[in-house]
């Protein structure tokens, strides 16, 4: 996980900043259940692997203006936001062993039959404008 950010002021009353944050996960999950156990003998040794890969990006632009004159004060706000969210999964079970040697290193020595795979993966966006203006008299 990571972020950051720029601020720079280009002209008097001007400040535009833009932030980067990253969020970056993977996991992976493996298991294998001998068959000296309750839930290992019903299915004659079980093995397990699960795998997920995820990452999330935002970025963020804005640009405040400030301007006092007299009594008035002037406050504007635009700004774009975008972030990106991708994620990918694979899984994959096996059961039926002959011995439980090779814990979950080998899927293929189960039983072709009770073998499972599975995949995932998704992809999502948004993106948005966004202002404010504020306006004081006096205070």
């Amino acid at each position: 996980m990571a972020n950051g950010y720029i601020t720079i002021k280009p002209i008097a009353g001007l400040e535009v900043k833009g932030q980067l944050g990253i969020d970056r996960r993977f996991n992976k999950r493996s298991s294998y259940i001998p068959k000296t156990t309750v839930e290992g003998q019903r299915n004659n040794g079980a093995a397990f692997v699960n795998r997920g890969d995820a990452s999330d990006y935002l970025l963020d632009v804005t640009a405040t203006y400030t301007k006092d004159f007299n009594d008035h004060k002037l406050k504007g706000l635009v700004g774009y936001a975008f972030q990106i969210y991708n994620s990918e999964g694979l899984n994959a079970t096996s059961r039926d062993f002959l011995t439980d040697a090779f814990l979950y290193h080998n899927l293929s020595a189960g039983a072709k039959d009770r073998q499972e795979t599975g995949s995932s993966a998704s992809k999502r966006s948004i993106a948005s404008y966004f202002g404010r203006v504020n306006y004081s008299y006096k205070d």
